[in-house]
């Protein structure tokens, strides 16, 4: 059976039935009828607030922005009991928030290495762990999301650093999949192919200027790899989120499902 919807406690602020936090970017959960928060790094807290008000006023759900970084163990905590603070519980983490830096192998500082491991990989290991405690503790089951990579499933040296990160989230998302499992918490993860997020848009500019290829020649060339043709939409992440967030969903963990436009079938 898949878990029961959380009941409101009634110290929580906001009347909702079900609860996520959404690190890095917003995913339309809200209009699934969830309480929200939202997080990103304090640098980014004017676009998080004006995100959190425009979801909330368009969806009539209550969404929270709270600034903090998910490579900061303390910080990830508090996104937790923000959650059970204003909503009683929390149903729902999507470990969305992510980073991606430019190089091969060879020339990876350590810098940056550390950068896309304490991002990618150890920032998802808190997210899962921090809300897997109060899922537990509520004993009524989860749902645990990941954002992971083509790049996980098939290696890449452009991208060296970022790629390896991405292998580790998914071995994290397996290993927790397996851990959780008795206490009814689902654990998947998503892998982007070429999405149209600034992310994207940035490490793309990177390869283009050391390639001294104009920025619609290189991607118009990316675009011939997957068979679909064509960038891949934030909204199309979602879509395939909010299922995993869903009650429908409870029979599938472990499941790395690619989102990519048919760029790496599996």
């Amino acid at each position: 059976m898949s878990p029961s919807i959380s009941k409101i406690s009634e110290t929580s602020k906001h009347n909702v039935e079900k609860s996520a936090i959404v690190t890095g970017a917003a995913q339309g959960l809200a209009h699934d009828g969830f309480g929200v928060i939202l997080n990103d790094l304090a640098s980014k807290s004017e676009q998080g607030l004006a995100a959190a008000k425009s979801i909330s006023m368009s969806s009539g759900r209550p969404v929270i922005f709270m600034a903090g970084s998910v490579a900061e163990e303390l910080d990830v905590d508090a996104l937790v009991q923000r959650a059970v603070d204003e909503f009683g519980g929390l149903d729902v983490m999507v470990a969305n928030a992510g980073i991606c830096t430019v190089n091969t192998l060879m020339d990876t500082t350590l810098s940056e290495w550390n950068l896309n491991m304490n991002v990618n990989a150890l920032g998802v290991l808190y997210c899962y762990r921090s809300a897997a405690r109060q899922m537990i503790k509520q004993g009524r089951g989860g749902r645990l999301i990941g954002a992971s990579s083509v790049c996980a499933i098939k290696g890449n040296n452009t991208v060296a650093a970022y790629s390896a990160s991405k292998f580790a989230m998914r071995g994290i998302t397996q290993s927790a999949a397996l851990e959780f499992a008795p206490h009814k918490i689902t654990v998947n993860c998503f892998s982007g192919g070429c999405i149209n997020t600034e992310m994207h848009l940035d490490a793309a500019q990177v390869v283009s200027e050391r390639m001294k290829l104009p920025m619609d020649v290189l991607l118009k060339g990316a675009y011939t790899v997957f068979p679909l043709g064509y960038l891949g939409e934030p909204e199309d992440v979602a879509g395939l989120v909010s299922f995993l967030a869903s009650p429908e969903s409870h029979y599938i963990t472990g499941q790395t499902i690619g989102v990519d436009g048919g760029w790496q079938m599996n």
